[in-house]
């Protein structure tokens, strides 16, 4: 027998075993999904984040477009964002006025800022929406004030914080994709087991 028949005859052999338990192969697909995305849903801590983007301009400059010095000034400050952001004396004001820990306000905060604008963004992500509403909007009016005091920068808020219900993590279509795929590849492997041993 040459190669191609004995292929197509195991293709045969499979497809029959897949046929026969055609039902198990869907309750392994279903119960992995469920096991999958319950733990994503249940289990696993969700996350929520809420979103703070912040105007600098040079506190000095009188023109409503700054010159190329303050605007490479600006972004020089702004580069250093996320160390004066997370500093002892923004983060100490905050913790004091939130009664939140200093540890969980540092680890909650991540800044985004493009090298060549003058807009920055503070993300404060944690497993409560109105924690991270909070502390976004605490940080935020902390770090202004720093700002103003000790970099030279007139800070405004282009982009206040909002209270967001939505989970961010974990992503459930995400999940629900890995299952789906995760559920089909046990359900084979079953299938190839069962034909193996039946045959």
């Amino acid at each position: 027998m040459d190669q191609t028949n004995t292929e197509e005859m195991n293709f045969d052999i499979y497809w029959k075993t897949f046929t026969k338990h055609l039902k198990k192969c869907f309750v392994i697909i279903v119960l992995t999904v469920l096991i999958v995305c319950g733990y994503g849903k249940f289990i696993k801590h969700q996350t929520y984040e809420c979103d703070v983007l912040l105007h600098a301009k040079y506190i000095n400059s009188s023109n409503k477009t700054m010159t190329s010095d303050e605007l490479d000034a600006v972004h020089y400050v702004l580069n250093d964002a996320q160390y004066d952001i997370t500093s002892n004396e923004v983060i100490n004001e905050a913790s004091q006025n939130l009664d939140i820990s200093k540890a969980d306000i540092k680890e909650s905060i991540s800044v985004t800022h493009d090298t060549n604008s003058n807009y920055i963004k503070i993300s404060i992500k944690t497993e409560n929406a109105k924690k991270s509403y909070q502390i976004a909007k605490e940080i935020s009016s902390d770090y202004i004030e720093y700002s103003n005091k000790n970099n030279g920068l007139n800070l405004s808020i282009s982009q206040k914080a909002e209270l967001n219900n939505e989970v961010v993590s974990p992503n459930m279509k995400v999940y629900f994709l890995f299952s789906l795929v995760l559920g089909i590849f046990i359900s084979i492997a079953y299938v190839v087991y069962l034909a193996n041993r039946e045959n």
